[in-house]
């Protein structure tokens, strides 16, 4: 599946993309040994403080509704979807997704991917 496939179905530019056999390159081009295995597109949705996790993620999701047909049958094709979430707190700090945010996460078939920083 060519990344512009993948690219199609966000409203959000990509900061990152390739296609399944293409030679692969560094984030700066520069070329490294080897193809991609698998295509890719990433995009960057936004940054926030803590506490502002779940509300970023209703309104990632709210502009997704709207592409929902064509995420639904990128996945059956083989897609995946996730939100990889970079989480660096600042000490003791928390959030709530709740049921209504995980339901529609589940609903448009995306995983939650969260790295956590010490």
């Amino acid at each position: 599946m060519p990344a512009a496939a993948l690219r199609v179905a966000l409203p959000f530019p990509p900061s990152r993309e390739w296609t399944a056999g293409e030679q692969r390159a560094t984030p700066e081009g520069q070329l490294l040994e080897g193809v991609y295995r698998d295509s890719y597109c990433a995009c960057a949705v936004g940054k926030g403080e803590d506490g502002e996790l779940a509300r970023l993620l209703n309104r990632t999701l709210d502009e997704l509704e709207g592409r929902r047909d064509v995420l639904l049958d990128l996945r059956a094709q083989g897609a995946t979807f996730a939100f990889f979430v970079t989480w660096a707190p600042k000490g003791d700090s928390g959030e709530t997704f709740d049921a209504d945010l995980l339901g529609q996460m589940a609903e448009l078939g995306i995983a939650l991917e969260l790295n956590v920083l010490p």
